[in-house]
Formats: C-alpha cells, sequence, structure tokens
C-alpha cells in the first residue's frame, strides 16, 4: 500500500506510521523494529493457532451438546404434566374452555397451551409463489407420551405480522371499550422489528434497546473483516458518514434468502479475535437471528395467551384444532390443517332443508384436516362435530388449475385476469373418490399449495390408494390372526364377551337384528347376556354404539326393523341406528343390504353369515325339541341347559312352517311345541384381530357416512372416521398377531356405497379364481347355488358355475384326482310348500337351481356330459337332515338341516367365510351388498 498526498508527492511514512498505529513498530532504529516486528509475528503465530485450538475444541464440545438421543422420553416434562395434573390444574383449564369465549364468540378450543413446543428451525424462498418471500418452516409439538402429536406449518413474516397487528388492535380495542387498564395485567409481547430484512441502519433499528443487539449481532460475507480492522461499534454514537456500515437493500436482501450459517470472517485471527474469545469463534447469520428471533416472540405469545380466551387466533396460526388434538391420540399422519371453502360436493348435506341460513353456513369457510387416509372438515377448529369425511381410494385423484401464460395474448391475459379477480377460480382444489367429487377453494397460492403438497405425501404413503388383488377396495394382510366359528352358539357366546369388554366403540351391521336375543343360553340364568341389555350396559360406560340394519318392507320380509331402530334408541343418547336403503328415494325395492358385522374398538371383529337374531342361535347336536320349562318358574330345580328351555319365545321357530310374526311381542309362541319341530340352523363364522378389523371398519365407516348423506336422521347422528393401520411391531408385542394371510372382499355397488361409475364383485372374482387354481378338491356350503344357466330367456351372468365347468374339464383331460363337494339346503326356508299357491319363491329359487346343476344344457351336468365326462365322477351335491322325538308320546319327526353358511374352502389351504349366497343378488355387486 503507497499512499498519496495533495500535492501529489509520494508519503513513504504511510507503512511505518501503520505498523506503529497497530503497535508493529517501536521507538528505536530499523532493526529494531524489524527484531520487534519478528517477535510479535511469532508471538502472533502462537496466539493465533492456540486460539484456533480452542476454538475447534470449544465447537466439538458444542456438537456433542447438540447431538440429542431421539424418541427420549422428556422425563422433565413428564414431571411437570404429572404435577399438573396432580393438582387439577389441566382439568380446570379445559373446563374453562367449556365456558370461555373469543371476540367472535365462538368457545375456546379445548387446548393446554402449557404443552405446546415450537421451533423455528428453517427458512426458505417459496418456489411456488410469485414474490421472493421467506418462508419459515415452524415445527410443532404437543401432548408428551403416547399421545404426543407433532407436525409442520410454514409462514411468512407477513403472516407473523398479521398475527400481532390483529391482537394489537383486539386488545386496544377492548382497553377502549372497558374505558381502564390494569398495571399488573400482562402486555401483548413486543414484535420482533430487526425480523423484518429491510434497511436496518436507516431505521434504527442498532440500538441497545433491541435484545438482538445486545445478544450479539449478525455478520454477512459482505460485512466481514480482516484482523487489521476495528470492530464495529455497537453503543450508541455519533458516526461519521464514511464510518457507516453499509444498509442499503441489496446487501440485506442478500443476507436475508440465505440458509447457511457460516462462520464469522473476523474469526480469522489478528488482535481482535484474541479480544473475543471462543465467544467470537462462530457468529450467526441473520436469517438465523431472524429465526430464533420469531421462535421466542411465539413462546412470549403461547405463555401470555395461556389463560386468555382469544387464543383462537394464535391456535388457527399454529394450525391446532380440537379435532387435530383428539386424533392425536391414534399416532397417524398429521397434515394441513386450515379454512377452505366448499364450492360443490355431490350429496353433501342432502340431510337440511334448503334454508337461507344453511346454505350461508354451507358456503362458509370449513376447517379442514389432512389425515392417514382421509380429508376431513368441520366447521371451525374448536368444534368436534364432523361436517363430511371424503375417503381415498383406488380412484382417488387431486386437480389443480394450471395457468399457461405463454399462449396467451395481452388482451386474453388481461381479461383472464380481471375474470379471476372476480371468481378466484385459480385457487381451486379439486378432489375426487369413486363415491363423488369434492371442490374447494383456498385463500391463495400458498396455502393451495400447502394443501396439494400435504394431500399427495399423504396418498402416496397409505395403502388404500393402490389396487388390489381381486379388486378388492382392502389390500392383503400378513401375519394375522382369525378363527372359525361353528353355529351361533359359540359365535355369539365369543360376541358377548367382546361386547362386553368394548371400551371405545362398537359397529354392527345386520340384515336382522333382534333386541331381544339372549347371546348365552338359557336364557333363566343369562339375563345380563340379552342383547339390549349388553348393549345398554355398555352405552351407559360411554361406549358409543352404531348400528345399521335393513329397511324391509313388511309386505315381502317381516322383520319390524322399525321396531328393532326405535327398540335400540330408547335405551341410550350413546347408540344409534340407522336403517338402509330408503327403497323410494333411491328407487331400491328388490335388494338389501346383507352383509352380517360386528366390530369392537377397531380390534377385534366377526363376520360371516350369522345375524344378531332370533332363529339362529344353534348348537353343534341340532337338536329339534325343546319343550322344557322356561326356567323363570318359581320352582327350586336346577336352571341349566339341561331342565332349562334354550330357544325361549319366538327364538323357536320353523320358516318352513310358520314365518316370523309380531316381533314387538318376542316371548310369545308361534307354535306348539309338542306337536311342530324347530329346523336346526347350520352356520359358520369368522372372528378376526388386528389389521383386518381396522379394514372391517373401514368400510363400515363409508356405508354408515353415506347413509347418513341420503336421509335426515330423527336425532343428531354423527358422521364417522377410519382408523389408521395398525403397526406390525405393535400388534406382535400384544400378542395379537397371527399366522393367515386375511384380505376383505365385498359386493357393493351404486346404491348401496354410493360410487355411481363403479362396482366391485371382488367375492365373485375371488371365488373364479380359487376354483380356478384349486389342484385337489374344493368344498362349499352355501344356501343357495344359482349360477350360470339359462332359462326362460333369462340369463344367469355370475361365473362359479363356469369356473367349476372348466376346472372338471381340465381334470378330465389331464387325468387328475379332483372332486367338488357342494351342501345346500334340501328346500329354501321359505313358507308354503312347492305346490302351494303361495310357494312362488320357493319354485322359482328351486328352478333356477336345478338348472343350475343337472337340467338343461346349459346346466353342468348337461355341459359336461356333452363332452362325454360323467359329473359325478368330479361334482356332487348333497342336503342334511336331522330327526328327533317331540311331545309327550315321544313322536319320532325328521327337519332338514338348514344350511345358512356362506364358505369356500379350497385344497385345505385357503377359505372365503362370508355372507355371499352363490346367486345373482349377493355376487354381481350392484344388488345385494356383501362382505
Amino acid at each position: 500500500y503507497t499512499g498519496r498526498n495533495p500535492d501529489g508527492t509520494q508519503d513513504d511514512q504511510r507503512p511505518s506510521n501503520l505498523r506503529r498505529l497497530t503497535g508493529f513498530a517501536g521507538q528505536g532504529n530499523e532493526e529494531s523494529l524489524t527484531a520487534s516486528w519478528r517477535r510479535h509475528r511469532n508471538e502472533r503465530g502462537t496466539s493465533a493457532s492456540a486460539q484456533r485450538w480452542k476454538q475447534i475444541k470449544a465447537g466439538l464440545k458444542l456438537i456433542g451438546q447438540r447431538r440429542k438421543p431421539e424418541n427420549t422420553v422428556d422425563n422433565k416434562k413428564s414431571a411437570e404434566l404429572l404435577a399438573e395434573l396432580a393438582s387439577a390444574v389441566p382439568a380446570a383449564l379445559i373446563l374453562a374452555s367449556a365456558f370461555q369465549r373469543d371476540e367472535h364468540g365462538s368457545k375456546r378450543i379445548p387446548i393446554l397451551l402449557e404443552q405446546l413446543k415450537v421451533r423455528v428451525t428453517d427458512s426458505r424462498i417459496d418456489s411456488h409463489s410469485g414474490d421472493r418471500h421467506l418462508v419459515f418452516r415452524v415445527e410443532m409439538e404437543y401432548g408428551s407420551g403416547m399421545t404426543r402429536m407433532k407436525w409442520i406449518i410454514f409462514r411468512t413474516l407477513r403472516d407473523f405480522a398479521n398475527l400481532h397487528l390483529k391482537y394489537k388492535l383486539h386488545l386496544g380495542t377492548q382497553k377502549y371499550i372497558q374505558l381502564r387498564t390494569s398495571e399488573n395485567s400482562p402486555s401483548l409481547p413486543r414484535f420482533p422489528r430487526s425480523a423484518f430484512p429491510y434497511m436496518r441502519g436507516v431505521r434504527g433499528l442498532e440500538s441497545e434497546f433491541e435484545d438482538e443487539d445486545e445478544e450479539g449481532g449478525y455478520e454477512t460475507g459482505a460485512e466481514g473483516m480482516s484482523g487489521t480492522e476495528r470492530p464495529p461499534i455497537k453503543k450508541k454514537q455519533s458516526q461519521q458518514p464514511h464510518q457507516r456500515r453499509p444498509s442499503g437493500p441489496l446487501a440485506r436482501r442478500k443476507s436475508s434468502i440465505t440458509n447457511q450459517e457460516g462462520e464469522a470472517a473476523a474469526g480469522a485471527g489478528g488482535p481482535s479475535s484474541t479480544h473475543e474469545g471462543v465467544s467470537g469463534a462462530r457468529k450467526e447469520t441473520y436469517p438465523g437471528k431472524q429465526r430464533k428471533k420469531l421462535e421466542l416472540y411465539l413462546q412470549k405469545m403461547i405463555r401470555f395467551l395461556i389463560f386468555r380466551a382469544d387464543s383462537n387466533r394464535l391456535c388457527k396460526f399454529l394450525e391446532l384444532s380440537a379435532l387435530g388434538v383428539r386424533l392425536a391420540a391414534e399416532g397417524s399422519y398429521h397434515g394441513k390443517e386450515g379454512f377452505l371453502i366448499i364450492q360443490s360436493s355431490k350429496g353433501l348435506d342432502f340431510r337440511k332443508a334448503l334454508t337461507p341460513s344453511l346454505v350461508k353456513k354451507r358456503h362458509w369457510p370449513k376447517w379442514f384436516l389432512v389425515r392417514h387416509s382421509y380429508v376431513v372438515c368441520v366447521d371451525s377448529p374448536e368444534e368436534m362435530n364432523i361436517y363430511d369425511v371424503f375417503l381415498v381410494d383406488s380412484n382417488f385423484k387431486i386437480q389443480t388449475p394450471k395457468l399457461s401464460l405463454r399462449n396467451q395474448n395481452p388482451k386474453d391475459l388481461a381479461k383472464s385476469a380481471k375474470q379471476s379477480a372476480r371468481h378466484p377460480q385459480h385457487h381451486t382444489l379439486r378432489l375426487e373418490n369413486s363415491e363423488r367429487k369434492l371442490k374447494l377453494l383456498a385463500r391463495n397460492e400458498r396455502q393451495l399449495q400447502q394443501f396439494e403438497d400435504s394431500i399427495r405425501f399423504m396418498v402416496a404413503n397409505t395403502p388404500w390408494m393402490r389396487p388390489n388383488r381381486f379388486d378388492s377396495f382392502a389390500p392383503v394382510r400378513q401375519n394375522c390372526f382369525a378363527q372359525w366359528l361353528v353355529d351361533a352358539r359359540d359365535h355369539m357366546w365369543v360376541v358377548s364377551r367382546a361386547l362386553n369388554q368394548a371400551k371405545d366403540v362398537i359397529y354392527i351391521h345386520d340384515w336382522w337384528l333382534s333386541p331381544e336375543l339372549y347371546l348365552r343360553r338359557p336364557a333363566a340364568i343369562s339375563q345380563k347376556w340379552r342383547l339390549d341389555r349388553l348393549l345398554k350396559r355398555k352405552a351407559e360406560q360411554g361406549v358409543k354404539v352404531f348400528i345399521i340394519v335393513y329397511r324391509n318392507i313388511d309386505a315381502a320380509v317381516p322383520i319390524d326393523s322399525q321396531y328393532t331402530k326405535f327398540s335400540l334408541l330408547d335405551l341410550h343418547p350413546n347408540i344409534f341406528v340407522q336403517r338402509s336403503p330408503n327403497q323410494f328415494r333411491q328407487n331400491t325395492f328388490f335388494w338389501a343390504h346383507h352383509e352380517k358385522l360386528c366390530l369392537i374398538d377397531h380390534t377385534i371383529a366377526f363376520v360371516g353369515g350369522i345375524d344378531l337374531c332370533f332363529g339362529r342361535w344353534d348348537t353343534p347336536q341340532h337338536i329339534l325339541n325343546d319343550d322344557k320349562p322356561t326356567g323363570f318358574e318359581t320352582s327350586d330345580g336346577p336352571k341349566d341347559a339341561d331342565h332349562c328351555q334354550l330357544w325361549p319365545g319366538k327364538d323357536y321357530s320353523n320358516p318352513r312352517v310358520q314365518d316370523f310374526f309380531e316381533l314387538n311381542k318376542p316371548y310369545e309362541e308361534m307354535y306348539k311345541r309338542d306337536q311342530t319341530a324347530r329346523m336346526p340352523w347350520h352356520d359358520i363364522s369368522m372372528q378376526v384381530v388386528g389389521q383386518p378389523a381396522r379394514d372391517l371398519t373401514r368400510h363400515f365407516v363409508q356405508r354408515w357416512n353415506y347413509i347418513l348423506r341420503q336421509r335426515k336422521p330423527t336425532r343428531p347422528t354423527p358422521f364417522l372416521l377410519p382408523p389408521p393401520d395398525f403397526n406390525g411391531a405393535d400388534l406382535e408385542a400384544l400378542g395379537l398377531d397371527g399366522t393367515c394371510e386375511v384380505q376383505l372382499l365385498r359386493s357393493a355397488g351404486p346404491w348401496s356405497i354410493g360410487t355411481p361409475d363403479k362396482t366391485e364383485h371382488s367375492i365373485m372374482t375371488a371365488y373364479t379364481k380359487m376354483i380356478e387354481e384349486s389342484e385337489h378338491f374344493v368344498y362349499i356350503e352355501n344356501q343357495f347355488f344359482i349360477t350360470t344357466c339359462e332359462t326362460e330367456g333369462t340369463t344367469v351372468h355370475n361365473t362359479i358355475g363356469e369356473s367349476l365347468v372348466q376346472r372338471i374339464i381340465r381334470a378330465h383331460e389331464k387325468d387328475e384326482a379332483w372332486r367338488a363337494t357342494i351342501i345346500i339346503p334340501l328346500i329354501p326356508g321359505f313358507q308354503n310348500t312347492v305346490e302351494e299357491e303361495g310357494g312362488t319363491s320357493v319354485r322359482l329359487i328351486m328352478q333356477y337351481q336345478y338348472r343350475s346343476i343337472c337340467r338343461g344344457e346349459s346346466s353342468i351336468f348337461g355341459r359336461l356330459q356333452a363332452r362325454g365326462i360323467e359329473p359325478t365322477d368330479y361334482i356332487q351335491f348333497y342336503a342334511l337332515r336331522q330327526w328327533g322325538k317331540i311331545g309327550p308320546k315321544q313322536t319320532l319327526v325328521s327337519e332338514q338341516l338348514y344350511i345358512h353358511a356362506k364358505v369356500i374352502v379350497v385344497d385345505d389351504r385357503i377359505a372365503l367365510i362370508g355372507s355371499a349366497n352363490i346367486n345373482e343378488r349377493s355376487q354381481l355387486g350392484n344388488r345385494d351388498s356383501e362382505v
């Protein structure tokens, strides 16, 4: 460096003066100056090396301190929570939230803000937005232990400022209205003005009153100092114009958009580095200081609003809602939350009248939550009553309008911008599944993109979006526990035990349900095991009970579902009942909900052919008589199965003689027991535990919500949410795993489950595939056998008979030892005989069964004989009978053993158990609903 004087002569003393000012020059001659400089250089090198080594060691210590073990329990937080619970503080706060109201008159969201943790961890430019403002990543955590909830939100600096301004305006308005202020009341936390990265020096934000200046300033690459420059002045001092630090927008904007924390240039060495010590080893960049200030501001706001009723605005800012906290106990994916407007939705709110207030309410913003496999909305964040649910399935689609500006001329661009300003369609989000379409409107582009990203992430990680075997809606589940239950005695006993252990919810779906049914026998010693009493007892304990029954037409099916519904509704408010279908509204007079399900706590499920109704309970002995005393007499005789009736009242039945009547009088006899034998009933069901129970729950939830949208319930009835999938490790730890591979199949179509363009017949597909791939034998029990045939111009389309024919032909050609054994009832279980005038249904069913089996060229026997194959070498049909003695004279009687089971077993490897008969109604999917 050389200096130049004003007169143009070169100043040779400038380097010496510089060395003297920096302490490198002495007062002696040149040699002493050189020796002093060399000695100082050695000392400087030694000091710099030591200082650098100290910095490295301090950094290593900091790294060790920052490394925290993952998935550890916060013992301090847990201890604080236990102390608070012991003092009943959380209970008092939750109770107070039921009475507190915010500035809009809404009740406070029932959460404990002190359990909320906030961390601002990142900031970057939003690539989806047209501006270049930073978007801050805020990591949230609420609660502790197994129910701890974690989620992430993204907010701009403008969002933070708007939050503060709204609170400041609200509190100022309150002070003005009250005309007084309390000196002891806490004040609103100050917003960190230094968080705005624009012209901080010009705005005077570098004073000692700013917290960040007291903690240490920030540096960027443009403001780094060399070892020979003096440190910046931090106090309020008068600075010369040429000494002022740069404060232009260019330098500030450059520092605000960086996302990396580099080392300060001043730490490279020199006296300033020695003076600063270890603390000057590493200085934080401005974005890091900015994130810390915003994080500290949020923490102060949380402490300020802990006991205040107007904390709802902060909860909305942090995407915290009552329903979201409630669902956190499931431990599933917690996605984006926020307000969206429902522009259109097919099937939504059909149950409500079109009044102006309801129309306005419908188009008011709703609070939406993205969960593990569905999108749910409520009226507002403090509400728990679900407004609607949108499930993800294999037909799920998400669409957002993409505006292309390159292909538009200026006039069209201006016109579209004007229309967009009037009708902001460019913030529209369209969701579609197999059931319906949902059109949503977001507030801005950034909110729309966040919802879209959250939904796409959820869809990519849910198994319900993928196609499954047999085109079923449910995936294949491995390592499951499953148990078959033969006949209703064992089935109802296990069901009664599961119902008695219910803690949360009970779902029941039956074709017919009898409230007065005894699940255990004899009735004289099983009063508490009567179905209605058991459900009432569980409802009183807080268990929610949801029941779907078939809405019958009395002239055709005498099961009196109306009596069933209102008998159960009168038991307790926690019991909800729906009947389906509405024959006149849906124009469905011939098809029925035929499935039989019972689910407990989303964990245990029963599926098969057994309804919880009269006439189903039976033992493996299938006895015909039951003329013993009821057991309710005052005699002191023994009250066990050998001395008391097993089939009380209308449970003693023989539909072939007389069908059910007057079901509102359940204990009146329908026959003389000493003259009429009961018809024994053979049935099969299956119990599953774990993930298959969750799949059945999802099916029930879909059915329940669809029915609820189609009708106006007689009492407030909630929507249901499907539970998340089980964790395999958790099931194994609880001992709820097994060795079976289980998949849920169903017959469902437009009228039964609300899918206008999709009909699922995965049961028929599975039947066909199982028969085709069988190697040794097929064993079938079914109530009917009506399959591929033609009669009187009518064609039966289900392909089970075709599969049997093709498998027999293949076995004959390859000379394989293959057999099919099929067991069906001798006569359909309907009143009247074949020759009577009222036996039309019996004659028609038997005609189609004979046409399917052995009569006509299109029957199984006819097609095999046409190819020179003897049918009885490969396939046989059987029916069962039972005999007994009734009456005082012990008259010998015989009655058919009615086969009501719906099961197929293939090669002792795979079995299909459910409610589907082998006929058109159950197999095609667009008729009866089956599982």
